[in-house]
């Protein structure tokens, strides 16, 4: 794999789909990991920018390339900020998820080309952790349905400005095979606020959710929800 830094959106909203590219990362990285944040942006954790020899391309077969910054994308704008780094390489069989709390958590990496095997773990804190108080969400249902209005109580709910969604991870090389991420539509009211569930079970897959209320950019800590048909 030949390490890059470009990145691509896709918008499936439409029959035909739209494909762009958007900025650049500001760095170039292979074996990296994306996790989705409650905010709708996207955290680049871990990678490096050596090339593999999978396929029979020249490779650095230390760590001497590796990228121990985290950088974060904001998909409307399309402009990538250099974050924290972190202490240890994080490249080939490691796994980035995103954690109830609205941390990251980032572990593994190794088992691959005279790369050292690394079995710790750190925890990634984004930005938003340090942008003023949390909303908190004091109760929600289990289960919903798809299409379903439900009620989620919260003391700061005059002061919500969004309902996010994702989808529990399923991490194994990389690649995170159960990610997903929405926003949700709503409504205020008295001390609580009213939330309509998904309705396309293809763009939102059955199975359990974590749930966010927003103020501004800063998510409260999620309450994990169960979507069905």
């Amino acid at each position: 794999l030949i390490p890059t830094a470009t990145a691509e959106i896709i918008d499936l909203r439409y029959g035909a789909p739209r494909w762009r590219q958007t900025s650049s990362m500001n760095f170039p990285r292979s074996d990296l990991t994306l996790v989705t944040l409650p905010t709708g942006q996207v955290l680049a954790i871990g990678g490096n920018q050596a090339r593999d020899t999978t396929y029979g391309l020249p490779h650095n077969p230390d760590e001497t390339t590796r990228v121990l910054a985290a950088e974060m994308g904001t998909p409307a704008d399309g402009q990538w900020t250099t974050l924290a780094s972190m202490q240890t390489f994080r490249g080939y069989h490691s796994g980035a998820v995103l954690l109830p709390d609205g941390r990251v958590y980032v572990g593994g990496g190794g088992k691959k080309d005279h790369f050292t095997d690394h079995s710790t773990a750190e925890i990634f804190s984004p930005p938003y952790l340090f942008q003023g108080a949390r909303p908190t969400i004091r109760s929600a249902p289990d289960l919903v349905h798809y299409g379903q209005s439900f009620t989620v109580q919260s003391p700061e709910a005059a002061l919500v400005t969004r309902v996010s969604i994702v989808k529990l991870p399923s991490m194994t090389h990389s690649l995170n095979m159960n990610q997903g991420f929405g926003f949700l539509s709503f409504q205020l009211v008295d001390g609580a606020v009213r939330v309509t569930s998904p309705t396309n079970a293809n763009a939102y897959t059955p199975g359990h959710y974590m749930l966010f209320l927003l103020r501004g950019g800063v998510p409260s800590p999620a309450k994990i929800i169960r979507l069905l048909e």
